[in-house]
């Protein structure tokens, strides 16, 4: 018949396995501080990198004087020309909602393929041309124009 473990059986089991448990943390925290080590040599490294690639960069530029033979001659691939891609488009979509502050409106559109920014502009008179006023110059597809006027259609 088997006999049960003492107690001092079982501290000394739990002892060997709280020290095999302290040193496989002790390994895993120098593993960490190595990482942090390295990690940050290699940061370095890489914006010593980039200096250098800028450097380059402004070189090729300055002395190719925008000589595509140069730039090649450099290792530097030339990007395409810009296509133009012709007016863009109004924004479609645009939702208005009430916004946070009173006399705001927070406005939203699909963006325009293409556009860089978007001329925010009020009415409240939409059929007179000569009426429309730009408020806002904005490079996101959503924008917020304050100071309105509440109870006032726009």
């Amino acid at each position: 018949m088997p006999t049960s473990p003492t107690p001092g059986d079982l501290l000394v089991k739990t002892g060997a396995v709280a020290d095999k448990l302290q040193h496989s943390y002790t390994d895993a925290l120098d593993v960490r501080s190595i990482s942090v080590t390295k990690t940050a040599i290699m940061n370095q490294d890489e914006t010593a990198f980039d200096s250098e690639v800028t450097a380059l960069g402004r070189y090729v530029e300055v002395e190719s004087k925008g000589d595509e033979a140069k730039i090649k001659s450099a290792g530097i691939d030339i990007k395409a020309a810009a296509a133009p891609i012709g007016t863009p488009q109004r924004p479609e979509s645009i939702k208005a909602a009430e916004g946070l502050k009173n006399g705001s409106v927070d406005l939203k559109w699909k963006a325009v393929k293409g556009a860089r920014s978007y001329v925010v502009r009020i009415t409240s008179t939409i059929a007179d041309a000569g009426s429309w006023k730009q408020v806002l110059v904005v490079t996101k597809a959503a924008a917020t124009i304050e100071s309105l006027m509440s109870g006032s259609q726009y």
